[in-house]
């Protein structure tokens, strides 16, 4: 362990426990992204196979979003967990909140796919997104600055790079939720931009 600095938490070593918390995260997210297929069911009292399968096209973009949208976070979580070396009750509760948030994505995924285009629907939604961008950036910032609890020498011009990208995606998402408030139907599309902004962004600012 560590030597602790003043009102600073215990840092903690040994692999068995970071293995638990990566591999927590892993399973969490994994049975989020399996429950999303749970709405995508015909209706007992279908009209026909082709009326019952076209009725279900809000289930299958809101399957198909989210599915891209755990999948983002869980390649982001790997991505920050990679150097990590070290935890500290700081780090793991920051985790436990992010997975939280994780978890709640296929109830508000089934509320906007049965309320496609409602302003309650989105706002509900987009509440669900936005904290997963903060608290990754609250973590980066925690793990990362001083090389508290990464492997190695900090290189601070890569954490401040991961910083600012981290801290970027915060405000385009704040703008996307914006947008998606104001008018309700650009939701799907502003938030996808979104995301495929992000991911353009990263290969741009060579974030690893």
């Amino acid at each position: 362990m560590a030597p602790l600095m003043k009102n600073e938490p215990a840092v903690f070593r040994d692999k068995s426990g970071l293995d638990r918390i990566v591999f927590f995260s892993d399973a969490v997210m994994a049975i989020a992204i399996t429950l999303l297929v749970v709405d995508l069911r015909l209706p007992e009292l279908a009209r026909g196979l082709g009326p019952a399968l076209r009725d279900l096209w809000p289930n299958y973009l809101a399957y198909v979003f989210s599915f891209f949208v755990i999948g983002n976070y869980w390649l982001s979580h790997h991505r920050l967990f990679r150097p990590i070396r070290a935890y500290d009750d700081r780090l793991f509760w920051m985790n436990l909140l992010f997975l939280f948030f994780v978890a709640v994505i296929p109830f508000s995924t089934r509320i906007i796919s049965r309320y496609p285009g409602t302003r309650l629907s989105v706002v509900v939604y987009s509440l669900n997104i936005l904290p997963l961008g903060i608290i990754s950036f609250a973590l980066i910032r925690h793990a990362y600055v001083d090389g508290r609890l990464i492997e190695g020498p900090a290189d601070r011009v890569q954490i401040r790079r991961q910083l600012d990208f981290s801290r970027r995606g915060t405000i385009v998402f704040m703008f996307c939720l914006l947008v998606s408030i104001i008018f309700p139907p650009a939701f799907f599309p502003v938030w996808a931009l979104g995301f495929l902004g992000r991911a353009v962004g990263r290969r741009i600012w060579k974030i690893r």
